[in-house]
């Protein structure tokens, strides 16, 4: 009797409310409109999922381009002939240049990380929510390590149709003095645009394939032993601090995302060579003139063309002397006027990823397919550990705050 009493009160005094006091009514239909305005102004998960990529994948990239830049020189064929050692070269070019010089064409890269990374990310994410869901593979709902393989093998596949055309001008810009507008001028069909795809494909599927499912893995394990650690054995005892939890899982998966990524980085450097020499900048006709005698000379760069030669090509090397990783047949004479010419040309894309992959063997040896791959797993370790590990975190604080389904972080 006293709640329907209340309650009955209560109506009351709200209908005097609503008839009586004007202001009152304003200022009730005022918070229902900023309610729906707050939620109709939420951004949907699309842009959610850009704007994480885009802080993730560009916070990495930064902190990783200078070795990337080092990378790219090393796997052209003047950077092998000219430098023996990346230390020296990258002190050569922070003196010639700058230590900013070691940035070049990094505005492409991170032009980039927007849609490379929501793609890539996000397709993987999606791939294995869909393949843990069908009773096909798993009938408990798991996730089999197959379907993880093809989840990121298909991710590093579909993100080609943005990464291709920025690699070829991040490459170029970075085996010459090109600037990007110069770049861009010699890119006049779809073919140039996409010069190089074959061997893009395959390095980004590779890639990809190895790094989420050990990524998967080891970020579970680490996660584990450090919460582990931090409660003298026993995780349930920190299973209430959300802080120690979260700070936990951050560098677990920042430790998961660097050891993840070192295999899948080696592993990928041969299709990252070939890539290389298919989309690195090609020497102009005018730069090669025919002698009296008869025979093909490197003709006199004026001012304006020698700012436009091929920077010499530079790359790190903690393992390998790349400036006689050739054959003995190419060492043993002093080259003729025309053999030079030959060794100085850019290797052709004529004969696509196997052609030019095979041309590398013929004439260079199988070795130089794994040119720089020291530089690129030093690259890819600090590169993708903060990618990934800043993408969850990102992810979670998302999640938590509705503007992602729950599903979305797998």
């Amino acid at each position: 009797v006293v709640i329907q009493e209340n309650t009955y009160i209560f109506h009351r005094i709200m209908m005097f409310l609503f008839l009586s006091n004007k202001k009152f009514l304003l200022f009730l239909c005022s918070l229902w409109l900023a309610r729906a305005s707050v939620h109709a102004l939420m951004a949907p998960p699309l842009v959610v999922h850009t704007a994480i990529g885009f802080l993730a994948g560009s916070s990495g990239a930064i902190a990783a381009y200078p070795i990337d830049y080092v990378k790219s020189q090393l796997q052209t064929e003047k950077g092998r002939e000219k430098w023996n050692g990346g230390w020296e070269a990258a002190r050569d070019i922070v003196q010639e240049g700058g230590p900013f010089a070691l940035y070049r064409g990094v505005m492409v890269n991170i032009v980039g990380v927007a849609p490379e990374k929501t793609i890539k990310l996000g397709v993987n994410s999606y791939l294995r929510n869909a393949i843990t869901a069908s009773a096909t593979f798993c009938a408990t709902g798991c996730l089999p390590l197959g379907g993880e393989i093809v989840a990121g093998g298909i991710a590093g596949m579909t993100q080609v149709i943005v990464t291709n055309p920025l690699e070829v001008v991040k490459v170029r810009m970075q085996t010459s003095q090109m600037t990007i507008g110069e770049v861009l001028s010699q890119m006049k069909s779809l073919a140039d645009v996409y010069e190089g795809v074959e061997a893009c494909v395959v390095r980004d599927a590779v890639f990809s394939a190895a790094l989420f499912p050990l990524y998967a893995h080891a970020k579970v394990a680490i996660a584990t032993t450090l919460i582990a650690s931090m409660s003298g054995g026993e995780a349930a005892a920190v299973n209430g601090d959300g802080g120690a939890v979260a700070a936990a899982t951050f560098w677990a998966n920042l430790i998961a995302g660097s050891v993840a990524a070192a295999p899948a980085a080696f592993i990928a450097t041969p299709a990252d060579v070939v890539k290389t020499r298919m989309q690195q900048a090609k020497v102009e006709e005018d730069d090669v003139a025919p002698s009296s005698t008869g025979t093909t000379t490197q003709a006199t760069p004026s001012s304006s063309s020698s700012q436009r030669q091929m920077r010499p090509t530079v790359a790190f090397s903690t393992t390998l002397n790349y400036r006689t990783s050739k054959p003995p047949s190419l060492l043993s004479a002093e080259p003729s006027s025309s053999s030079r010419q030959e060794k100085n040309k850019p290797t052709s894309s004529d004969g696509g990823f196997l052609g030019v992959a095979s041309d590398i063997i013929a004439n260079e040896g199988p070795v130089v397919l794994f040119s720089g791959w020291a530089e690129r797993v030093v690259r890819s370790v600090p590169q993708f550990g903060v990618t990934l590990a800043v993408f969850d975190v990102l992810t979670t604080m998302a999640i938590h705050r509705g503007m992602l389904p729950l599903e979305t972080l797998s």
